[in-house]
């Protein structure tokens, strides 16, 4: 095991130590959404799929530093085999769900989550962490700019992950943000080419030319002269709101060129 890998692994297992565990197994899974709209439903036309039986890969991807993380902290086998159960019920029903919804903003948040140089598991985060799916695929994409500086720091991602989730049993849900990255990578899943197409088009952001790192004593008004753009664009593209905080360290998108 890789030194680095080792002392994160370490500092978590000192890091569990402060957890009292309950029994998780009774935790609120995900639930994805039924409600897709009427042009989507006549593509998909029987869905879920009765009796799926979805195929492992030839070839699997190994688990990044931040699956690592999720796999020492979520390590119940009790609560890890009941949510296997719940995606597997049904004809792997839910993970069909699981699968359509991720199938709708992958590309746009693995483009998000290459452009913060985060793990290819983050891409997954906003699956779990949106609470509409519906919604647009950049607007419940942008919550992976919190995650921008993390880097290989195991603890700080676990609180970042906290600090997000909006449930009740945190440690419950981390078994399944692991379990679910894992089933949609592992597993030969239908990708529903051309069902999402004409719903919302992915906008191209250039990996670097696009993205800004906040110097010491930036602001939103210094990187618009020097960009030459609107603050408001700026506070746009990064789901700012009103607001003109930003931090030394983070990263920002820059809409020009685009």
């Amino acid at each position: 095991m890789p030194m680095q890998l080792r002392k994160i692994v370490n500092i978590f297992f000192m890091f569990l130590s402060a957890f009292i565990f309950t029994s998780s197994i009774a935790f609120s899974q995900t639930s994805y959404s039924t409600e897709i709209p009427p042009e989507i439903a006549v593509k998909l036309r029987v869905f879920p799929i009765k009796n799926y039986e979805p195929q492992l890969k030839s070839e699997l991807r190994a688990p990044d530093v931040w699956e690592v993380v999720l796999n020492v902290v979520a390590n119940d086998k009790d609560t890890q085999s009941s949510i296997m159960k719940s995606y597997r019920e049904e004809g792997y029903a839910k993970l069909q769900w699981a699968n359509l919804w991720n199938n709708r903003c992958k590309d746009v948040w693995r483009l998000l989550s290459d452009n913060y140089h985060l793990p290819i598991s983050s891409s997954y985060f906003p699956l779990l962490l949106s609470k509409e799916e519906n919604c647009s695929c950049e607007l419940s994409g942008e919550i992976l700019l919190q995650f921008d500086g993390i880097n290989d720091d195991g603890v700080a991602l676990i609180e970042r992950l906290e600090k997000l989730y909006d449930g009740d049993d945190f440690i419950g849900w981390l078994h399944e943000l692991r379990i679910v990255i894992r089933l949609l990578e592992n597993f030969e899943l239908d990708e529903h080419k051309g069902i999402w197409e004409t719903r919302e088009k992915v906008k191209k952001i250039a990996p670097l030319d696009n993205l800004h790192k906040v110097l010491k004593g930036e602001t939103l008004y210094s990187l618009s002269v020097l960009y030459k753009v609107s603050i408001e664009s700026i506070q746009e593209a990064n789901g700012l709101g009103e607001s003109t905080n930003i931090s030394e360290g983070s990263s920002l998108i820059i809409p020009y060129g685009l």
